[in-house]
């Protein structure tokens, strides 16, 4: 894999707010889910 470039990143971040799911399950069936997300100040 490639790093990208300070100038890639902030393009990047800078195309508005990002999100994901995390799910996990316990032993015991319960779930959960997490929110996360990554905003960034337009430079």
């Amino acid at each position: 894999m490639t790093a990208i470039s300070k100038g890639e990143l902030s393009s990047f971040l800078n195309q508005g707010t990002f999100t994901a799911k995390l799910a996990t399950v316990k032993e015991d069936g319960i779930t959960n889910i997490m929110l996360i997300f990554a905003m960034s100040r337009r430079f």
